[in-house]
């Protein structure tokens, strides 16, 4: 048999997603059941994440931008 090392595959230079400038945290908020079924149909009908969806909630509602 041929006991050679395969020469394809492996991590690339560059390759992969790039890191955030800002990490993001995360967070757990306690809701009622129907706030949750009344945000994700927000998010969905609106074709958006739940995270962008409260942060520009949040910006839209803060008054220290």
């Amino acid at each position: 048999m041929n006991m050679k090392a395969k020469q394809h595959g492996g991590a690339r230079p560059g390759a992969g997603r790039k890191p955030l400038k800002i990490k993001k945290k995360s967070v757990t908020i306690p809701l009622l059941p129907s706030d949750i079924d009344r945000f994700n149909a927000y998010c969905k009908a609106n074709s958006t994440s739940q995270s962008k969806a409260l942060t520009k909630w949040i910006n839209r509602h803060s008054k220290s931008k």
